[in-house]
């Protein structure tokens, strides 16, 4: 992203003004996501279709695992990603405190009520879906009560193999068997999907935060 982002910019100190078709002065953070845009383009890689809240994830992630980092570098990232910090403090992504910036825990995320499942992250769905599996009071019932109200299942399950590539890559070996886990342990969790009858608002709500 970085090899990407770097000529990118250096537009801004080429030239007196970068424009946009219109005609007006192009501001770094639209730059910046276009620059990101470009580049998933040429990647075809599997966040193209992810949402903000999930790229901005994923990039952190990968910076810091669940380690808390100076605000200023949350900022950085979440600005080139063009969703402000505060709102992904707000959706429950991060939590910022004391000047630092950490991904929230799986076991901290809280599940969004079934009206707003649609509009879900979907970092959030595979966190409380792997959460739900691996927990000493989960399993396979457990985690289909969840994947039964994912919005976008298949972008969950292309975020878990992605989660587990990085993870293993990376040598997170804890990390690696939970989404290894997860991903070996889908079509069972969604063989429980099917044979469960069609969930009521009451189902949903029955879910332990």
């Amino acid at each position: 992203a970085q090899s990407a982002i770097g000529p990118g910019m250096a537009a801004f100190t080429r030239f007196a003004a970068v424009l946009e078709h219109s005609g007006d002065k192009m501001t770094v953070r639209a730059a910046l996501a276009l620059i990101n845009q470009v580049l998933d383009d040429i990647q075809q890689d599997d966040d193209v279709g992810y949402d903000l809240p999930t790229r901005f994830a994923l990039d952190w992630f990968e910076q810091a695992c669940w380690e808390a980092q100076p605000s200023g570098q949350a900022i950085l990232v979440a600005n080139a990603r063009n969703i402000p910090l505060a709102a992904l403090v707000r959706n429950g992504i991060v939590i910022a405190e004391a000047g630092k910036v950490r991904l929230a825990r799986r076991e901290e995320m809280k599940r969004p009520a079934a009206a707003h499942g649609a509009t879900a992250a979907i970092w959030s769905g595979a966190q409380q879906l792997a959460r739900s599996l691996i927990a000493a009071d989960g399993g396979h019932d457990s985690a289909a009560r969840v994947m039964v109200r994912l919005a976008n299942r298949e972008a969950v399950r292309a975020l878990v193999y992605r989660l587990y590539a990085l993870c293993d890559r990376r040598g997170w070996a804890a990390e690696a068997l939970v989404w290894n886990r997860v991903a070996e342990e889908w079509r069972s969790i969604a063989d429980r999907v099917h044979a469960r009858r069609p969930a009521t608002t009451q189902d949903l709500f029955e879910i332990r935060a």
